[in-house]
């Protein structure tokens, strides 16, 4: 039996669009989840993690970046402004989960759709 492949030595072969399309498919698949806090009247990004495909090659970095987006201090509200440095994440591709300190539960927000839920915490 033949074992599964690891690596698609075809893939820089590939036109140019196709391997961004894989790329955009394989961030939405990361899921990577963004915590939030509320503090006062402030909305803040408290982790961030680098997204993992940014790691992948400087090509990847560049299809990718234009979907993240960076705030100053990683304050979203009620100042909405974005930056050239803070932490990065991404509308469209992460999770969101807001903490609340006096609350037990989250919000989690993802895909367009939000739920809150004890289990993160």
């Amino acid at each position: 039996m033949a074992s599964p492949l690891s690596t698609f030595h075809l893939f820089p072969n590939l036109p140019a669009e196709l391997q961004a399309r894989i790329w955009k498919e394989a961030a939405y698949d990361e899921k990577r989840m963004v915590k939030l806090s509320i503090r006062g009247d402030a909305l803040l990004v408290t982790d961030a993690p680098v997204p993992k495909l940014f790691l992948v090659n400087k090509d990847v970095y560049n299809i990718l970046k234009i979907f993240y987006t960076r705030f100053l201090n990683g304050q979203l509200f009620p100042t909405y402004s974005p930056a050239q440095q803070g932490p990065l994440f991404s509308f469209e591709y992460d999770i969101f989960l807001i903490d609340w300190d006096y609350w037990d539960i989250a919000l989690i927000i993802h895909d367009g759709m939000w739920w809150f839920s004890p289990q993160f915490l």
